[in-house]
Order: C-alpha cells, then structure tokens, then sequence
C-alpha cells in the first residue's frame, strides 16, 4: 500500500519545519504551484561512503558516452516551464544505469542527475590527458 499526504489548499506550498538548537529552520519547501518543484534548505546528498560499495571500476570510456550524451532545451507540456537536460531514452542507450523507470501507468523514466557526474569527472580527466600529449608535442 502507499502512504499518502494530501495538500487540501489550492497553490499552498507543503513545508517541512524543525528546530535545529532553537532555531526553527525550514528543511524542504514543496512547492505545489510548480508542479511540486522541490527546495531543500541546504545540500541534498546520498550516502557514497567506500565501505558501503562492492567491485568498485573506474568508468571506462567516459569521454566517449559523454560525447554520445546530448544536452537539451525543452518546455516541459505539464507546467509549460523552459528547462535543459537530458532525455531519459537516449541516456538509457549509453548509461543504462542512470535510468531508473517509474511505477507509475506510463513507466516514466526518470535521470539520477546527480549520477552524471562520475561520468563528467573521468571525461575531463581524458580529455585533460590528450591536452597534456598534445601540449608535450
């Protein structure tokens, strides 16, 4: 079953508050005026610790599935909102592990952003080695 919490006033944000050493902070605003875009009050992070992982590899060819990616402008249909970022059925072709499909009736496929970068980071690092050769010429 799922558990469901339901905003009854129209536009009205749903935020989450606590007290922080007296302080009452707001810790993430969801905004239901923009089709619940999401607002943390600080970073957002995902456990990453070494002793939490197995068969740790370096992405191999990362430049090239990199090249292979492509950066888009869209207007999303739901909100009419201009946004840029990948489309989910091309990435899933060269990083199929950045793709996550939902459980919703469509199956809509969603992108671990956040993700990405492990496969930017070694690009840059390859791209910096052809430099390098290049420079040493």
């Amino acid at each position: 079953t799922s558990f469901y919490i339901d905003a009854v006033i129209s536009n009205g944000d749903m935020i989450f508050r606590g007290n922080d050493g007296g302080s009452v902070i707001t810790a993430l605003t969801l905004d239901m005026s923009a089709a619940g875009a999401a607002t943390f009050n600080s970073t957002v992070t995902e456990n990453s610790d070494e002793r939490l992982k197995s068969n740790i590899t370096t992405i191999p060819d990362a430049l090239s599935k990199v090249t292979e990616m492509r950066g888009v402008h869209y207007t999303r249909k739901d909100t009419g909102l201009k946004r840029t970022g990948l489309i989910a059925q091309e990435l899933q072709k060269i990083a199929p592990e950045l793709v996550s499909t939902g459980e919703d009736e469509m199956s809509t496929l969603s992108v671990s952003y956040a993700n990405v970068v492990g496969y930017l980071i070694e690009a840059v690092k390859e791209l910096s080695e052809k430099v390098a050769a290049l420079e040493a010429k």
